[in-house]
């Protein structure tokens, strides 16, 4: 389904719709041009539109982190198919954004919008960690957008500077508390946490000279705990991802950790 933001400048608006599993978001900028942020040109574009600097995250989270105070006041934290789509469509740009344009092309989003974007993302999954009594108890995330926010954290991880940030502000910890909290993991929050650690212990033999060696990305994730939840859920599911068979690769020549 086709989803439309209308942007004027300096302003950011998130549209009333149902979110599906597949969405495509039509982003009109304030020069009248139509991007489409699930795609390399529409990404690359909307990072690079010369209308104004890019302030998507920090003129859209004030209004989602209000979405999130308003969801997680009531007792049965139940969000509403607009309060859904308020966040929802944040986190798909997020994700399309960091899947799709160019390494170099990301790389030129403000590191403080990223940041703001990171902070906002721990303090939701610190809230699933301890408000969602249903994800301690059996492992599986209640409500769709828990999922967009999680499965959102794979595109980032193949990113730089969100991997940089991660590991400053901890994030590897909060994670592993999430992961931690439940006795067993369903299959797909599984998959999605492990493929997140695999993207950067993989991303550390691509950005070599940006990035601390794999052997120190290992010994970081395993002091916070991560590296235990990772091979943990890495069983979880019957068919582990390349990704993750990669990451155990690299894992196994790192003998002095072992």
């Amino acid at each position: 389904q086709n989803q439309q933001l209308v942007l004027r400048p300096h302003t950011y608006s998130l549209p009333a719709a149902t979110i599906i599993n597949t969405m495509t978001v039509n982003i009109t900028l304030p020069n009248g041009r139509t991007v489409n942020t699930g795609t390399k040109e529409g990404a690359n574009y909307f990072i690079q539109d010369p209308s104004g600097p890019f302030e998507f995250f920090s003129q859209n989270l004030e209004h989602v982190k209000q979405v999130c105070d308003r969801i997680y006041q009531r007792r049965n934290k139940t969000p509403t198919p607009q309060e859904i789509n308020d966040i929802g469509l944040l986190y798909t740009v997020a994700s399309q954004l960091a899947e799709n344009a160019d390494y170099d092309v990301f790389a030129k989003i403000p590191v403080n919008e990223i940041h703001l974007y990171m902070e906002h993302v721990m303090v939701e999954i610190g809230r699933m960690t301890e408000a969602n009594s249903n994800w301690a108890r059996t492992g599986a995330l209640t409500h769709y957008h828990e999922q967009m926010l999680l499965e959102g954290l794979i595109g980032l991880a193949m990113q730089r500077v969100p991997i940089k940030l991660a590991f400053e502000m901890d994030f590897f910890g909060t994670l592993a508390m999430f992961a931690s909290a439940p006795s067993t993991v369903a299959e797909d929050p599984a998959e999605t946490i492990t493929m997140i650690v695999a993207n950067v212990a993989i991303s550390t033999l691509v950005y070599k000279e940006e990035l601390p060696s794999t052997a120190k990305v290992f010994a970081k994730l395993e002091s916070c705990g991560m590296l235990e939840q990772f091979i943990r859920l890495s069983v979880v599911c019957p068919m582990s991802s390349p990704g993750v068979l990669k990451c155990y690769d690299q894992l196994h020549a790192c003998s002095s950790l072992i």
